[in-house]
């Protein structure tokens, strides 16, 4: 795994070397849930860079009068939008990760792989947690809850989503959950592991 110094991450996964390590592996549940790991996982580097490109502009843009200049006021809202819309499917891919990684990890007679999905399970189901209370977010809308929720981006490398959710008794509840690229990384280093853990059994 080779990253860039700065917030994006340099890196995608090709099916070639899942393709030629799983395919010793007799169950069809895991070899398909690896596929999806890998798919999201991607999908989740993808996320990741947009949201540190659209927060690159976002600097930019707010060195602009965006008071008096109608065409900087529009692009600043743009980009507000645009980053709120990839943090939804960025929280998406993480859920998909979550229930794949899971996945495979019950279907695999390997501790090594359940080992892998150990060290990032609790991170993963609390990034489940926010996708869900995006997912249902008319929910809250109906309940009075108006959906509050918020994230901070640090330096382009620490990113925190934050929300309120409120039960169907109007009990409300307060998470959080750090999704930086420290934590992508993380999920970067348990599939490797994964991939490692076939290529050794399948010598």
């Amino acid at each position: 795994m080779t990253v860039s110094p700065g917030g994006r991450i340099d890196y995608y996964y090709y099916a070639s070397a899942r393709i030629s390590v799983a395919a010793k592996v007799a169950s069809p549940v895991f070899r398909l849930a690896l596929y999806y790991v890998e798919f999201y996982l991607n999908g989740l580097i993808l996320q990741w860079n947009r949201m540190v490109d659209e927060d690159a502009r976002h600097a930019e843009l707010m060195k602009a009068d965006i008071m008096s200049n109608v065409e900087a006021a529009k692009a600043f809202s743009q980009c507000v939008d645009r980053f709120w819309l990839d943090t939804h499917f960025y929280l998406i891919c993480w859920d998909k990760i979550n229930k794949h990684f899971r996945t495979a990890s019950d279907a695999a007679d390997s501790r090594c792989v359940r080992e892998a999905w150990k060290e990032i399970s609790d991170l993963t189901e609390k990034a489940s947690g926010a996708r869900h209370f995006l997912e249902h977010f008319s929910d809250e809308v109906k309940r009075g809850g108006y959906g509050q929720r918020g994230s901070s981006f640090t330096g382009r490398r620490d990113f925190t989503f934050w929300y309120v959710s409120t039960s169907n008794k109007g009990k409300k509840r307060e998470a959080s959950v750090n999704l930086g690229k420290a934590e992508v990384e993380k999920v970067m280093k348990a599939y490797e592991s994964v991939l490692s853990c076939l290529t050794f059994t399948s010598r």
